[in-house]
């Protein structure tokens, strides 16, 4: 998927080099989004690339706004589903 030049500014691009701390964080959001019922009732595992995005959804927030409320959405998601979550790593290279 790509991001349209719209979402790279709803991401924060109009003022940062890079937002790949945002668009990891998203792409966790958007999985869940997508795979309801892959999620629904069951225990997750998430792997994710960017240590940023794997602390965030640990922690339940995040100092960058922007990834504070996709971490929100993320957290509100995943107790509608009643997932399990048994953790976040990093992706093994």
């Amino acid at each position: 998927m790509k991001l349209t030049d719209d979402d790279l500014v709803a991401l924060g691009a109009n003022h940062k080099k890079q937002v790949i701390f945002e668009a990891e964080t998203l792409a966790a959001l958007v999985a869940f989004m997508l795979w309801p019922w892959k999620f629904s009732g069951e225990r997750c595992h998430l792997f994710v690339d960017y240590e940023g995005t794997k602390f965030s959804l640990i922690s339940g927030t995040s100092e960058n706004e922007t990834v504070a409320e996709l971490v929100e959405k993320f957290t509100s998601f995943e107790l509608e589903q009643h997932c399990i979550p048994l953790g976040v790593e990093s992706s093994p290279v």
